[in-house]
């Protein structure tokens, strides 16, 4: 689960504002509290819950769409360059 994790973080960081992942992921993950977070991200306390459930509500997405892609039966590639011809 690690690992998938990791990759949706990962996809999130290339999606939102950098200043925007690094509150929710000091937030959420390192569980920062909000008074350090707003110091060193220069966002202010109030917009931090904002920035935390956007975030949040599109990481949520992200995991689910790479837990999904996870799961599906795949080929072998061999197998799908024959039923490519």
């Amino acid at each position: 689960m690690r690992a998938v994790t990791d990759a949706a973080l990962d996809r999130l960081r290339s999606e939102v504002n950098p200043t925007h992942f690094q509150a929710y992921y000091a937030s959420a993950i390192q569980k920062m509290d909000a008074e350090a977070i707003s110091r060193l991200c220069g966002v202010k306390p109030n917009n931090l819950y904002q920035i935390r459930r956007r975030v949040g509500a599109r990481f949520r997405v992200i995991l689910e769409e790479t837990m999904r892609y996870l799961d599906e039966p795949r080929l072998p590639p061999e197998a799908e360059e024959a039923d490519n011809r």
